[in-house]
């Protein structure tokens, strides 16, 4: 099974959708899809064809800057459903280099508080045992 892909069970897909931006209009058939299939890692640089012209339009991406940053394209905001809404640099036509790099302080910040947590409680459980042990010895050993 795909990562990219959520289990049968999954119903509710719209549940982490960006919420925190600010709404932007855009016309709804300008439009830029992205196919999650190809996307592998923490990191993705990809050739994409956007719309024309620098009237801002949709992304197939829920997810807020916190979560992903976009590099290539200039963010504007969010969908009234949560997708993001953007436009090109320039203004111009033709394929742009788009790079999606999972990140933001929220994300390191997670990161790096998961990594200490994982130590503290390998220190914990090596405490424990040698607990364990001392008290095995005190126990064996004659009074």
């Amino acid at each position: 099974m795909s990562p990219n892909w959520a289990p049968l069970t999954w119903y509710n897909g719209v549940d982490y959708l960006d919420t925190s931006a600010r709404v932007v209009a855009y016309p709804p058939h300008r439009l830029l899809r992205i196919d999650p299939s190809g996307l592998r890692g923490n990191r993705a640089t990809l050739t994409l064809t956007p719309p024309a012209g620098r009237q801002p339009f949709a992304i197939t991406m829920g997810a807020g800057p916190e979560i992903v940053e976009l590099r290539g394209l200039e963010r504007l905001g969010r969908t009234p459903t949560g997708f993001t809404v953007a436009r090109r640099l320039d203004g111009g036509s033709g394929p742009v280099r788009v790079t999606l790099t999972a990140g933001g302080p929220a994300v390191t910040a997670g990161i790096w508080v998961t990594r200490l947590a994982l130590c503290a409680l390998a220190l914990l459980a090596a405490l424990a045992a040698l607990r364990a042990v001392r008290l095995r010895r005190a126990a064996d050993s004659p009074p």
